[in-house]
């Protein structure tokens, strides 16, 4: 189907082959249409390519968001153990030291009921010390005066 269709130019009797020129002429609108496509294509890609930078830089910024909440969260969760942990060690060593406090106030309750017995134990021996002291004075004072009268009675035996 080869069919040569040509024209002849009314002005200059030039031939033209018309199957070249609307060869030509739907070439020529399919390159530009082409064109034209690959230009809107390309802004389209570049429109794209900037929502998704948007969105990227959206993302970062929600990202770095998230990444301080859960920072500050993990901040607030270690201060609350390490208060928690102050609390109970605080109890931990009350609680030590109250046992502690508690059995040397009981061995110096016992300690001092020890030294009070021992003060008595002493306050009486040496009550009994002044009594046997006394009551040596008191023989010798009778001794001594048994001891006079029986040499006054020996002097007036003498004499007489």
């Amino acid at each position: 189907m080869n069919h040569d269709n040509k024209v002849n130019c009314p002005k200059c009797n030039h031939e033209i082959n018309v199957n070249e020129l609307i060869y030509s002429q739907i070439e020529s609108k399919l390159n530009t249409k082409h064109q034209q496509q690959i230009a809107d294509d390309e802004k389209a890609l570049q429109i794209e390519s900037l929502k998704l930078k948007k969105e990227q830089s959206a993302f970062e910024l929600e990202k770095q968001q998230q990444q301080k909440t859960i920072n500050e969260a993990v901040k607030q969760q270690v201060t609350q153990s390490e208060k928690t942990l102050r609390t109970d060690l605080t109890v931990e060593i009350q609680n030590e030291q109250s046992d502690a406090f508690d059995l040397l106030n009981t061995e110096l309750q016992s300690k001092s009921e020890k030294v009070k017995e021992l003060n008595l134990v002493k306050a009486q021996l040496a009550q009994k010390q002044r009594e046997k002291d006394g009551l040596e004075e008191s023989l010798a004072a009778e001794n001594e005066i048994k001891l006079n009268e029986q040499m006054s009675a020996f002097k007036i035996v003498n004499q007489r």
